[in-house]
């Protein structure tokens, strides 16, 4: 039994050196789908209806600044929703952390289960003075990555958020951890054009919530052939087939080493017994 100890810890070694990696790749390439269709949906919509969208979420995010009232304003969840389904309504890009995401209505299970949840009472992610768009998705979950590398987001890099077909982006300017109770730097600030990724933490803790803080700019040079460049990693099926092919490799090197193992016992089993045998055979 001791010297099958190494054997199954290899083993199991090497299926969690298998596993995870492949898992965080599906996970990935899965969103990635998601966003795709997405921006397939976008394509085929008009102009004057890609204008209509974005004029009625712009009085939403006045309606929340307090700058107009006494104004008909479609409810939240009709809000730049082109199915009239809970389907993702923009995509979240951080190509620092090589991550894209679809952003949903809400930050309830089901959106956060699929991606990005905007939080209701903030500002739809269209930019514009006065708005403060919040983004939420869980961190530490063993089944999804989501949020969990926005920690190394530090000041000066750039996220991007696409709502139907327009990128806007924003750098980086702060990051602090609180209290789910204080929640007061999401609110929104006059003239300001800011946005704010949020996630648990500590890992497995979730006591507090942390809070990455960002202000509008231009888009960076570039910016989009970096988002590119995760698109086509991640979706190019040559590297998925890459993985899948040394995925089986190591599952195929685990196996031989397995057969080679049972195969050397019970040789030296068949070696015990006919040294047995001929012992036995000498008596009378």
């Amino acid at each position: 039994m001791k010297k099958k100890i190494p054997i199954i810890g290899l083993v199991l070694g090497l299926c969690m050196l298998i596993f995870y990696p492949a898992y965080d790749f599906y996970y990935t390439y899965k969103n990635t789908e998601k966003v795709k269709q997405l921006e397939n949906t976008t394509s085929k919509l008009s102009t004057d209806s890609l204008k209509s969208y974005f004029d009625e979420a712009e009085l939403y995010n006045k309606s929340l600044a307090g700058e107009i009232t006494g104004k008909t304003i479609k409810p939240y969840e009709k809000q730049l929703n082109t199915s009239g389904k809970n389907t993702a309504f923009a995509s979240l890009i951080i190509p620092k952390i090589t991550l894209t995401l679809p952003i949903y209505h809400g930050t309830d299970e089901s959106a956060l289960a699929q991606g990005v949840g905007h939080l209701k009472e903030t500002s739809l992610p269209i930019g514009g003075p006065s708005t403060h768009t919040c983004l939420s998705a869980h961190s530490g979950m063993k089944e999804m990555r989501a949020f969990d590398d926005i920690r190394k987001l530090e000041n000066g890099d750039v996220f991007g958020i696409k709502t139907l077909g327009k990128l806007i982006t924003y750098k980086v300017y702060k990051t602090e951890v609180v209290l789910p109770h204080n929640m007061h730097s999401l609110l929104i600030e006059k003239d300001q054009d800011l946005a704010t990724l949020i996630t648990c933490t500590p890992y497995g803790v979730n006591t507090h919530r942390l809070l990455v803080h960002a202000k509008r700019c231009p888009v960076p040079n570039g910016f989009e052939k970096n988002k590119e460049v995760i698109k086509n990693v991640i979706t190019n099926k040559r590297y998925l087939s890459a993985i899948v092919a040394i995925s089986l490799l190591l599952l195929l090197i685990i196996f031989h080493i397995l057969k080679k193992n049972n195969k050397k016992k019970r040789s030296k089993k068949i070696w015990k017994l006919n040294q047995i045998k001929k012992q036995v055979s000498h008596l009378h």
